[in-house]
């Protein structure tokens, strides 16, 4: 954030919100890792922190073309679930990140030893892409965004014509998750560490939980 007086700060559920003297407001996203580091007497080698109860926010529907990358404007929360990690120390070995539904079956799982997928040619100017997410093995905290679906099917990604300068992520082509607990595993030299994943639904969503399912199927 800038170089700004800062007159007032205010605790949001999970989030910081910090008020400047030039007028604006700034927001720091789950603040939960600042919450649990503060309450351990000694620092464990590896931290899987408990996650916030994540919402399932669709982008809009606007099909106009974006706002120019110099204009202007505020920044969105991250449109996903926040899993945040920490490690004391490079890890070597591979590590692993698995989200389960509440009978166990697994969603997805991701590694610290996946590659970049492979950027398909487009008639689009590159910087208008959102970095994969990439789970690090690399000393120290780190954040990763579950987009709250399936794992893709492997073909060619496509891109919203809504787009965000470096925040487009690529269309889904798997299935939302449904509302509920979820379970996130996060295993580093061969243990796991678990952590509860409640998703809820947005709330101006006033589609029924069967007619949900029944898209979901």
């Amino acid at each position: 954030m800038p170089a700004s007086s800062i007159r007032d700060l205010v605790i949001k559920d999970n989030d910081l919100i910090v008020a400047t003297h030039g007028r604006s407001f700034w927001i720091m996203d789950d603040i939960t890792p600042l919450r649990e580091i503060v309450r351990m007497k000694k620092t464990p080698k590896v931290i899987l922190y408990k996650p916030q109860p994540a919402c399932r926010v669709r982008w809009d529907l606007n099909s106009d073309t974006p706002l120019p990358p110099d204009e202007p404007v505020g920044k969105n929360p991250p449109d996903g679930a926040i899993i945040d990690y920490y490690l004391s120390e490079d890890v070597k070995s591979d590590i692993q990140l698995t989200i389960l539904e509440s009978h166990g079956e697994v969603i997805c799982t991701y590694s610290s030893k996946d590659t970049l997928n492979k950027t398909p040619e487009l008639n689009i100017p590159l910087y208008w892409l959102r970095s994969q997410e990439m789970l690090s093995a690399k000393k120290g905290s780190h954040r990763f965004l579950w987009d709250m679906h399936y794992s893709s099917l492997p073909e060619q990604a496509g891109f919203s014509m809504s787009a965000i300068f470096e925040d487009t992520p690529p269309a889904s082509n798997s299935p939302w998750v449904m509302p509920g607990d979820y379970t996130v595993i996060l295993t580093v030299n061969g243990k796991d560490y678990k952590q509860y994943l409640p998703i809820y639904m947005d709330p101006r969503v006033k589609t029924n939980i069967t007619d949900l399912q029944e898209q979901h199927d």
